[in-house]
């Protein structure tokens, strides 16, 4: 390789042209396959080319070339730069078992590497050692306390993680005169001022962001639900100026409280006020959304809705709130076309998302309602709330042990990584999928030591249907395939989803 052609590779590398980076050690490589320097920086532009532009099909050549480059590879640090590059991998694609193991591998190479301890301390966080996540990441600081990648690892466990805002505050101040990357921590600031509810800063700095890059999907996403959070503080604002002053304080009172809105409260204050303001658009879409509290106001609901539905602003969200009505009536299909058009305009909304994603199972298009809640964790990286609602769709809509019991495995995961043991009782949702495949045995064994109501009720149906068992076929393999995956055996707390 002449020093011509080292200066093109350090070029494409420096302007992150991964694209020609590839093409250009690929082709020098051909002369001499096992050139060290050639195969670190072919890594380097696979694992781009996968991560920052989404080509999935270079993930087994970017992993055949990492494993390549360890076989031939006997420099120490060359050897911990392909597995930092494995270790940030499976930390992309969230296997931060396989990322503990390759980061492991990259600190014992390099132990005094500030990147590299605060990615294995990133993978321990992530498998729910928070203590040792800490320890390490304390370290890495003392070691390269300016290394701007070394903080914004540190600040996205935090983030992701943890409910720390002055460690976040922190780290943001330290990265902001380190990193050159304007787009990156514009984003990072923005979805920390949005996780702590400050949506007007949040929206400041998103924009920011989308002026630098216009077309990434995922904050375009994101940028649309902060202007709707807004929009809807602006009616409520704009509402209460016309107002009785008197009114006007309990309105905003109402509104303040720390659940976002008293539901029973606003509706009976909707239905006492007696003057010109009850025709005002802004007030129509507040009262048919306080509806929403009571099954016994879904014709009003619908009334009020329809009132509305062709104003220019305020008809999206009635829209929105007539969907939901129908929801709750459990009119899936009248409901689906408003969710579905409410999901197209919050995408990163999880609310959004499993209502569209139940209607659509409830229409018996499973596959679609997994492919929904498969794209909103894209958007909202392994969310527990979706990572559960996915389960409830799987269990009731499929027949298959495995896929159930791989994504309870996948959300326990989750939950003992961010120390929420408690966020849903996956040891009675095991039981349960047992018991579906009338594998009692198993199913009792995860109902011991649970002292609930549900696990109750479960335990009994268990040991009875135990006793009652004959040799059956599973009760619910009828359900696969037919057009209409909804079960109608009652299953304790999953009635109402």
């Amino acid at each position: 390789m002449t020093q011509g052609e080292r200066d093109t590779v350090e070029f494409y590398a420096d302007t992150n042209n991964y694209g020609k980076l590839k093409d250009m050690c690929l082709k020098l490589l051909g002369s001499n396959p096992k050139d060290t320097y050639l195969t670190t920086k072919l890594v380097y532009a696979y694992y781009n080319l996968v991560t920052v532009h989404g080509i999935s099909e270079y993930e087994e050549v970017f992993l055949q070339t990492c494993e390549d480059g360890l076989l031939y590879t006997s420099d120490p640090l060359s050897r911990a730069y392909i597995l930092d590059y494995l270790t940030l991998f499976w930390q992309f694609v969230k296997d931060y078992v396989k990322a503990e193991m390759y980061s492991k591998e990259a600190l014992a190479l390099d132990p005094n590497n500030a990147m590299i301890i605060a990615r294995h301390a990133a993978s321990l966080a992530y498998l729910g050692d928070r203590k040792t996540f800490e320890k390490m990441a304390e370290q890495a600081l003392s070691i390269d306390p300016n290394c701007d990648c070394t903080l914004m690892m540190i600040f996205d466990v935090y983030h992701q993680l943890y409910n720390e805002k002055d460690m976040e505050k922190n780290l943001i101040e330290k990265i902001l005169p380190l990193d050159d990357d304007p787009f990156r921590v514009n984003w990072r600031i923005a979805d920390h001022h949005w996780k702590y509810g400050e949506y007007e800063e949040a929206y400041e700095f998103y924009i920011k962001a989308v002026q630098i890059q216009p077309n990434n999907e995922r904050l375009q996403q994101q940028l649309l639900y902060v202007e709707e959070v807004l929009d809807v503080f602006s009616i409520q604002s704009e509402l209460a100026k016309e107002l009785k002053p008197e009114d006007a304080v309990i309105f905003t009172s109402l509104l303040d409280e720390s659940d976002g809105c008293k539901c029973e409260e606003m509706l009976s204050f909707c239905k006492n006020i007696d003057y010109s303001v009850k025709d005002d658009p802004r007030f129509i879409y507040i009262y048919a959304n306080a509806t929403l509290v009571d099954k016994e106001n879904f014709d009003l609901c619908e009334e009020l809705c329809k009132r509305i539905l062709q104003h220019p602003k305020i008809g999206k969200r009635a829209s929105v709130v007539l969907g939901c009505n129908y929801y709750n009536m459990k009119e899936y299909e009248k409901a689906y076309p408003y969710m579905k058009a409410w999901n197209e305009r919050n995408p990163s909304r999880v609310s959004t998302r499993q209502y569209l994603a139940h209607c659509l199972a409830e229409m018996g298009r499973v596959g679609e309602s997994l492919a929904c809640l498969e794209y909103g964790l894209y958007l909202s990286i392994n969310n527990l709330y979706i990572l559960e609602f996915w389960y409830t769709i799987l269990y009731r809509y499929t027949d298959n042990l495995d896929d159930e019991l791989a994504m309870l495995e996948r959300t326990e995961q989750v939950m003992l990584s961010r120390d929420f043991a408690d966020f849903c009782p996956i040891k009675l949702y095991k039981a349960m999928t047992y018991e579906k495949y009338e594998q009692f045995d198993n199913a009792l064994t995860y109902l011991e030591g649970l002292d609930t109501p549900d696990a109750a009720q479960v335990k009994a149906r268990v040991e009875k249907r135990k006793r009652d068992f004959h040799g059956r076929s599973s009760l619910f393999s009828e359900f696969e395939g037919k057009q209409s995956g909804r079960q109608t055996y009652p299953l304790s707390a999953w009635e109402d989803l």
